[in-house]
């Protein structure tokens, strides 16, 4: 259930040297749920603040379960919380609040744990995919992860989330944006899918270690990258053909595939990212682009994306009109 409680008084603590804003709202029709949002410990619960953000005035949301994200100098107007069941475990491989040479640090620093395997199963049985949605310079994050069956490609659950990141955009780094938003929505999810579809790079990264390799690590489960674009090495010319694919070398080694997954269209890119093989991850995408350039299953969480960051805008543009931003 989704309400929107009035808000009369925040709390502020530290976490792990961060600092956290927890809401404190009063609704009578669920005093259960508003003592829980009192605790500092409230596992699974969810708060959006509504223009919470002075300086960009956009809903940020903070997950109450990991405090992940630092949250400074923010002043309270509406809040609404909403439970979610978490199945889902997401790593803490290290802060997200970091300079760009912090970064690429992290990077060089966890390249080595992600690992190239073949998976436990020959193919998986469900497949989740996950994409962030943002304007190029934005610092507004929309997430969303759909997981469907396979290989039937029907729809089991969508999970979604936004917050607002510090990070600014840096090509090669665009990991330190996306990730958190994307992972948030991860933790919503009820089931745990067999394989995780990123947009984006894994092992074919100028540090060997992409969007895909990261977000794999994190939920240590078999995970691979499928990007619109190359990033890092370089390839020979590709068949015309459905399945035609060239290697992609960087610095004298493979780092993944060209892949023609529809006749006369662009190559996606396919990467790994963790617990998992290149041969696999082909052939996942193969199977899951039906006649289209892009997998399905990432054109579901791409479209689920885009409609979060058109909600949210709308959300805050309303709230601009009837006034209810916070002076």
């Amino acid at each position: 259930m989704v309400f929107i409680p009035k808000l009369t008084r925040a709390k502020r603590f530290k976490r792990n040297g961060r600092t956290i804003f927890a809401g404190i709202a009063v609704n009578d029709r669920d005093d259960k749920q508003r003592k829980a949002c009192e605790s500092p410990d409230a596992s699974g619960m969810e708060c959006c603040i509504a223009g919470g953000s002075l300086m960009e005035g956009f809903p940020l949301f903070l997950n109450m379960s990991s405090y992940t994200e630092s949250i400074i100098r923010i002043r309270f107007q509406f809040v609404f919380f909403a439970d979610y069941n978490t199945v889902m475990k997401v790593g803490i491989l290290h802060k997200w609040d970091v300079s760009p040479a912090e970064a690429v640090a992290i990077q060089k620093e966890l390249v080595c744990k992600a690992t190239e395997e073949k998976p436990a199963w020959r193919l998986p049985q469900t497949l989740a995919a996950a994409d962030v949605s943002c304007e190029r310079f934005s610092k507004h994050m929309c997430a969303a992860v759909v997981v469907v069956s396979y290989p039937e490609m029907e729809i089991i659950e969508t999970a979604t989330a936004a917050l607002d990141t510090g990070f600014p955009y840096v090509p090669g780094l665009l990991s330190f944006r996306e990730a958190p938003a994307a992972l948030m929505a991860f933790e919503k999810l009820a089931s745990k899918p067999d394989a995780v579809m990123i947009d984006g790079h894994g092992k074919a990264h100028p540090r060997g270690f992409g969007l895909a390799c990261h977000i794999g690590l994190s939920l240590d489960l078999p995970t691979f990258g499928v990007a619109k674009s190359p990033l890092a090495g370089e390839y020979s010319n590709v068949g015309n053909e459905r399945g035609d694919m060239s290697d992609i070398i960087y610095k004298g080694k493979p780092a993944g595939a060209a892949l023609r997954t529809k006749r006369d269209v662009k190559p996606v890119f396919v990467s790994v990212g963790h617990r998992i093989d290149i041969e696999t991850a082909i052939r996942i995408t193969l199977e899951c682009a039906r006649g289209t350039r892009l997998p399905y299953p990432a054109r579901l969480a791409h479209a689920a994306a885009n409609d979060l960051r058109k909600e949210t805008t709308a959300a805050i543009a309303k709230i601009t009109t009837d006034g209810n931003t916070p002076s």
